[in-house]
């Protein structure tokens, strides 16, 4: 997908049949623009975080790191919680 590269996206790949261009916040608008002016259809444009690093956990932090979440998403002034952790499916799994 040229026409996104050219526009300033980092990265294009197909996924699942679609193409998906990855892009800074500063380059998402003039990408978006430039798909537009090709009449090259969208079917979702968003801003996302994608964390550089993640953080393995060991299975006693995953459980801890895993109620520290549920109490949050629980929290009625919490909209969103992220992270960058990798829970061990032990942890999960209890």
């Amino acid at each position: 997908m040229e026409v996104a590269l050219e526009a300033g996206a980092d990265d294009v790949e197909l996924v699942d049949g679609y193409t998906r261009s990855r892009a800074t916040p500063s380059c998402s608008r003039p990408v978006r623009k430039s798909l537009e002016e090709q009449r090259i259809p969208t079917e979702t444009a968003e801003t996302s975080y994608i964390p550089s690093n993640y953080v393995d956990l060991d299975v006693d932090s995953g459980r801890k790191m895993r109620k520290l979440r549920d109490l949050l998403d629980e929290n009625d002034d919490v909209q969103n919680v992220y992270a960058n952790d990798n829970i061990p499916e032990e942890a999960l799994a209890s």
